[in-house]
């Protein structure tokens, strides 16, 4: 399995259409319990600091996707560093819904917006062909974990 980063051209992403139900906005830091809570309860503490990070930049570079007022995903950037993609996840019982797609693409046109022409995508694991085949991202060689901003971590 590949283990590293992604890059992705901004120009051309467009949002999707979302799911029946589903609301994407940018995180209110108000939620951020709620939402630190989502983020650990179903993908471990891990991502507890890079999500807190973005939640607390002005405005915050983190989005959620809700159901009924429920989180379903979350999706940040410039948390690991700046120009990176992620972390991002959605509700294990929710996936394959367009969920994350829809995150993936808001997100993507947040960061355009912001000025960014290309993204990083870090440290991708199992989810490379979702990535290649939704915005056809490209792996950089020599972007595994250890070569990238990841190496900045106490332990990999």
């Amino acid at each position: 399995m590949y283990s590293g980063d992604m890059l992705v051209n901004l120009i051309g992403i467009e949002e999707k259409e979302l799911p029946e139900g589903v609301k994407i906005k940018r995180a209110f830091p108000g939620d951020m319990t709620r939402i630190l809570d989502f983020v650990c309860e179903n993908f471990g503490e891990g991502w507890r600091g890079e999500t807190t990070y973005a939640l607390m930049q002005q405005p915050p570079t983190c989005y959620i996707a809700t159901i009924d007022g429920k989180i379903a995903g979350f999706a940040c950037y410039d948390a690991s560093a700046k120009d990176f993609f992620g972390p991002t996840g959605v509700d294990k019982n929710l996936r394959g819904k367009g969920i994350g797609e829809a995150l993936l693409r808001r997100v993507l046109v947040a960061m355009r917006e912001e000025g960014y022409a290309y993204a990083i995508i870090g440290w991708v694991g199992d989810a490379k062909e979702f990535y290649e085949k939704t915005v056809d991202a490209k792996y950089i060689d020599g972007g595994e974990p250890q070569n990238s901003v990841y190496r900045n971590m106490v332990k990999m």
